[in-house]
């Protein structure tokens, strides 16, 4: 998963170099894999044995999936650690956009780049949507590509905020999709 992420604005700007970033990051979203599988959030597509792409949602009841800071930071190390920490505005914008309501959150959608194009994305989000659906509750997520707020408009999501973060320069986006009676 952390290919999928190499180029995140938001994994660049934790961990400037891309070797670190891979480690720091491999280490991360296997944490977050971790603790969907342990609440019946994770989804993952495979070919040929090797997984292609990981969907993990948080559920409406879960505790954030955040890793312990301490041991975040000993991961990442202080310099990385500090920026992450520093950039977790997007908590704050969830906060603002959901004020309370109870809905699922997709943590991370990603797919191994050499396998990107082929619906795989699309196809690893359907059960959180599905679930939601039949919770009747909406889903959010944000995202820091510009490219992928298309992806998710197809998927019945729209723009909630977008936005700037001033000291890191990330872009972010978030987006909710309302439950679907169909």
């Amino acid at each position: 998963m952390a290919a999928a992420f190499a180029d995140d604005p938001l994994c660049v700007y934790t961990q400037p170099d891309v070797h670190a970033r891979l480690d720091q990051f491999a280490w991360f979203f296997a944490q977050l894999v971790r603790d969907g599988v342990a609440h019946g959030g994770a989804y993952c597509h495979s070919s040929l044995g090797r997984p292609d792409g990981v969907a993990v949602w948080q559920l409406p009841e879960a505790e954030d999936p955040t890793p312990d800071l301490e041991e975040l930071e000993q991961h990442f190390g202080g310099e990385a650690y500090e920026r992450f920490i520093a950039y977790r505005h997007f908590e704050r914008v969830r906060s603002q956009c959901m004020a309370g309501r109870p809905h699922w959150y997709l943590s991370a959608l990603g797919v191994r780049p050499g396998s990107q194009g082929q619906g795989i994305g699309g196809a690893l989000l359907e059960p959180g949507l599905r679930n939601a659906d039949q919770d009747d509750l909406p889903c959010y997520l944000e995202t820091f590509v510009a490219e992928n707020v298309r992806f998710y408009e197809h998927r019945g999501f729209e723009l909630l905020a977008a936005g700037l973060h001033l000291e890191s320069r990330i872009a972010i986006w978030a987006m909710k999709r309302e439950p679907s009676s169909t």
